[in-house]
């Protein structure tokens, strides 16, 4: 009788301590106790009486976990001066949350401290932009690319392709892009444009101005006519007036006069006749 009253005993030992317990419950003295939720920390494992005894966890600390841990952990330190900045403040359930500042990443892998980001200067180009935990990657820029700005992020530039009518008159460098222009000499269209509105330019101009001197050249011409020179009167009087000596006063009162008021001298070996009315 004895010896089956100790084997039940031992049955029900064995049982109880290879007994599983639950995802949130943990085992203490052949018990399962249950673990303290996230935000507290374990005061006292549970017994025959009591159930497991949890503490809430104090201001800057937490515990994010269910847990039999004896304490909660403390808020980690952001601090500006090592180049950190807080993204959301820690809770009791939560660290806080804090990274580099902007342009900096960590120094090493337990980031310690932040540093700033390298710049990739003119000739360089940015293949990997820098993150949280990594630095930037620079590259040369190859041939057909330029950067002539430092930057954190800008990658090289490809050189600008002149159009058509436009020539390169600066090749394009690492530093610099390509430069064009216009071509100087103008389309075969605006060629003949010009050489007409030339060409009418001269007519309006020029045809005025010879008609102008046509009409004042002829105007003098006629003037000549009318008025002869006075030095050709004198000579015509000078060849008249021995004639005149010879001739009867008659005569003279009866010779012809000329269209300027002179008298007409008879040429020699020649008679005088008077002019008659013909029948």
């Amino acid at each position: 009788m004895h010896l089956w009253m100790i084997a039940l005993i031992v049955c029900s030992c064995y049982f109880q301590t290879s007994m599983p317990c639950d995802n949130h419950e943990y085992q203490k003295d052949g018990r399962c106790c249950s673990l303290c939720r996230p935000g507290h920390w374990l005061a006292k494992d549970c017994n025959e009486l009591d159930g497991t005894e949890c503490t809430p966890c104090a201001h800057g600390e937490y515990q994010d976990t269910y847990n039999r841990e004896t304490s909660c952990r403390l808020h980690r330190e952001c601090n500006e001066r090592l180049g950190f900045e807080t993204i959301t403040e820690g809770t009791a359930t939560a660290n806080l949350d804090c990274r580099c500042q902007s342009g900096k990443h960590c120094s090493s892998e337990a980031c310690e401290t932040c540093v700033l980001n390298k710049v990739c200067g003119p000739g360089e180009g940015v293949i990997r932009r820098a993150t949280n935990k990594s630095d930037t990657e620079c590259s040369p820029c190859y041939e057909g690319t330029f950067s002539n700005a430092e930057s954190t992020t800008e990658p090289c530039k490809n050189w600008s392709k002149c159009g058509d009518g436009e020539t390169i008159i600066q090749p394009g460098t690492p530093t610099s892009d390509v430069i064009c222009e216009l071509s100087s000499s103008p389309e075969p269209s605006n060629t003949w444009v010009y050489i007409v509105v030339i060409m009418l330019v001269l007519v309006v101009i020029v045809a005025p101005t010879i008609i102008i001197i046509r009409k004042s050249y002829r105007k003098d011409k006629y003037k000549n006519r009318q008025n002869p020179p006075e030095g050709n009167n004198l000579q015509l009087i000078k060849l008249v007036k021995p004639i005149e000596n010879n001739l009867p006063e008659e005569d003279l009162d009866d010779q012809d006069i000329t269209m300027q008021g002179l008298p007409v001298a008879q040429e020699q070996g020649k008679d005088y006749h008077m002019s008659q009315e013909e029948v």
